[in-house]
C-alpha cells in the first residue's frame, strides 16, 4: 500500500485551499491507520484495506489538482522539488493507475533512465490524467502508444492515437493558453502551467488525417518557489 507523500500547501487564505488541504489530512490518517491494521489482520481484510488505501490516494490525487488550480488562479504554486526517476515514475503510474483491460489499450516504451529535478505527486498527477483523457477519448479498438525517452537531462513523453476525439480540441486549447470549455480542459489547463513551473513543455502536434500526439518534455532546473500568473 502507498500514498502520496508530503500534504504542505501553499494555502494562503484561500478558502478552497485551506478545505482542500484539511481533506487531504484527514485522507492521510485514514491511510496511515489502515496501513498500521492491516499487518495484524488475515490476506481478505488487508485487501479490504488496501482499497481503502487505494481510493483515499485518487480522492488525495484529485483534491491536489483543486488546490493546484486555486493556488493557480491566486498566481501562486509552490514546488516541491527532489530527484526522480521518470522511468520509474511513469511505469508506477501505468501500474498503479489503471485496470487490466486499460493496459492492455497501451504499447509502451519508456526507455529514459535520466533523473530530473520534480515535484513527484504532481508529475504523476499530469501523466495520470493525460493517460485517463487518453483512454476515455480514444476508440476502444485503436491502440495508445506511451513513449519515454531523450538524453539524460531531457526526458520526453509522447502519447500518441490514431484519434483523441474530444480531447485532441481541448488540449490545443489549454496548451495554448485559451480559456477551457470542459473540466478536462481545466485539467489540462493546470498541467500545462504545472509543466511550465517546472522548465518544462507541454504540446499537441498533430499527424496527417485524424491522428494527434501529446508530448511533455521536462529537464534542466525547475525553480521551488512561485508561479506568476498566465
Amino acid at each position: 500500500m502507498g500514498f502520496a507523500k508530503g500534504t504542505r500547501e501553499n494555502v494562503a487564505l484561500d478558502p478552497t485551499c485551506l478545505v482542500g488541504a484539511d481533506v487531504r489530512r484527514r485522507l492521510l490518517a485514514i491511510a496511515v491507520d489502515a496501513e498500521r491494521l492491516g499487518a495484524d489482520l488475515p490476506a481478505s481484510a488487508r485487501y479490504l484495506l488496501e482499497r481503502i488505501v487505494e481510493n483515499a490516494r485518487d480522492a488525495d490525487r484529485e483534491l491536489r489538482a483543486l488546490i493546484d488550480s486555486a493556488s493557480i488562479m491566486r498566481g501562486e504554486l509552490e514546488l516541491q522539488l527532489e530527484p526522480i526517476e521518470l522511468g520509474k515514475l511513469a511505469g508506477d503510474v501505468l501500474d498503479g493507475s489503471l485496470l487490466a483491460t486499460e493496459r492492455a489499450r497501451l504499447q509502451t516504451d519508456l526507455r529514459y533512465r535520466g533523473t530530473v529535478m520534480a515535484d513527484a505527486p504532481r508529475l504523476m498527477h499530469a501523466l495520470e490524467t493525460l493517460l485517463r483523457g487518453a483512454l476515455d477519448h480514444a476508440p476502444r479498438d485503436a491502440p495508445i502508444v506511451v513513449r519515454l525517452d531523450g538524453p539524460p537531462q531531457r526526458a520526453r513523453f509522447q502519447l500518441v492515437a490514431s484519434d483523441l476525439g474530444e480531447l485532441t480540441e481541448e488540449a490545443s486549447r489549454a496548451f495554448g493558453g485559451e480559456p477551457p470549455r470542459t473540466g478536462i480542459g481545466a485539467a489540462l489547463s493546470t498541467i500545462r502551467k504545472v509543466v511550465e513551473a517546472h522548465r518544462g513543455t507541454i504540446t499537441l502536434e498533430r499527424a496527417d488525417g485524424r491522428g494527434a500526439q501529446i508530448v511533455l518534455e521536462l529537464g534542466g532546473t525547475a525553480t521551488r518557489g512561485m508561479l506568476a500568473r498566465r
